[in-house]
């Protein structure tokens, strides 16, 4: 019995390993602009596993973007916010199968970064930004 549960723990190992490769190879997608004028703006967002789409979007100061956040995994996640200072701005725990609206108004020129909360989700690639720049 030992020695087929040493066959398996490699194939596990490589599984894990592409795993991380996958997730190294993970980035920020195309910049998603939301439109022009100032105001609320909408975005359809699906948090899959180990992935937000898009996770890249563009707005303008003074917008206020209301993300429709679908969790399309069998897992929980959680789409956390940091404003261009590193501060929190919200944490919303988003359950599986399920749609959660996330308001966020932007009030600072910068990237806001957000990402996935749960552990390792982060790391295997969960997370975007919003960069805002000033409005022309």
């Amino acid at each position: 019995m030992r020695e087929k549960a040493g066959k398996h723990s490699w194939k596990r190992k490589a599984a894990y390993l592409v795993l991380l490769l996958a997730a190294a190879c993970a980035g920020l997608q195309r910049p998603v602009p939301v439109g022009p004028g100032i105001g609320e703006k909408t975005i359809d967002m699906t948090a899959s596993s180990y992935r937000f789409t898009p996770n890249n979007i563009k707005a303008q100061l003074g917008d206020t973007l209301i993300l429709k956040v679908k969790n399309t995994a069998h897992i929980e996640h959680n789409i956390t916010v940091h404003d261009p200072e590193n501060y929190e701005v919200l944490s919303v725990y988003l359950p599986p199968g399920q749609t959660r609206e996330v308001k966020i108004k932007l009030d600072h020129t910068g990237r806001y970064y957000f990402f996935c909360r749960i552990a390792f989700h982060e790391m295997l690639g969960m997370f975007g930004q919003i960069t805002v720049t000033a409005a022309r």
